[in-house]
């Protein structure tokens, strides 16, 4: 989604996010312009400054910051968690319990409770640590479909994270990895889309 606001600005893909922003403000500038282009054409140029202005809000709210280029933020690293569970080394429920006695073990890390409460050995959090860097996950668009299965309350950040990486590790569908985790069933997700 970034690249095609990059392409549509013409700008190249190490763009600032200061370059992005005073491109966008002229764009929407020359877009707004009624008196240079016959009413039929401004009337069809609404939607396509409509899609434009919610792409660019969409781009603000993965948490661009001002001198960094687009491709930081193309990517988040998903949670310890998240990677335990998609490895099918921890449960759902066992890793509710352990986020649970987080909470009340003030100052302790995650992968420190899950060790001595015996979930994972040392060695083993040393491993998905490093897996947890190396994986990167596409930050999502409200317009793709594993977004708005959150949005819907069908599924949770967490549950669309762990099928992301289901999906990057065995190279099934999203689709796929949603059922096969038993989240949901191919003939709900067919009624929604």
């Amino acid at each position: 989604m970034v690249k095609h606001l990059l392409l549509l600005l013409g700008l190249p893909e190490d763009s600032t996010i200061t370059e992005i922003k005073k491109r966008y403000a002229r764009l929407l500038e020359r877009l707004s312009q009624r008196d240079s282009a016959a009413p039929e054409v401004v009337d069809e140029l609404q939607p396509a400054r409509q899609r434009l202005s919610e792409s660019f809000e969409h781009w603000k709210k993965v948490g661009a910051l001002d001198q960094c280029s687009y491709t930081a933020i193309l990517t988040a690293t998903p949670k310890l968690g998240q990677v335990l569970v998609a490895s099918d080394r921890l449960t759902i429920n066992e890793l509710v319990t352990v986020l649970k006695l987080q909470r009340s073990a003030r100052g302790q890390r995650f992968g420190e409770l899950l060790v001595s409460n015996g979930y994972i050995s040392s060695v083993e959090l040393d491993h998905f640590l490093q897996l947890q860097r190396i994986i990167e996950l596409p930050l999502d668009h409200p317009e793709r479909w594993g977004q708005r299965l959150v949005d819907l309350g069908l599924l949770c950040n967490d549950q669309l994270n762990v099928a992301l990486i289901d999906h990057r590790r065995t190279g099934n569908s999203l689709r796929a990895a949603i059922i096969d985790r038993g989240w949901l069933t191919s003939a709900i997700l067919d009624r929604i889309f």
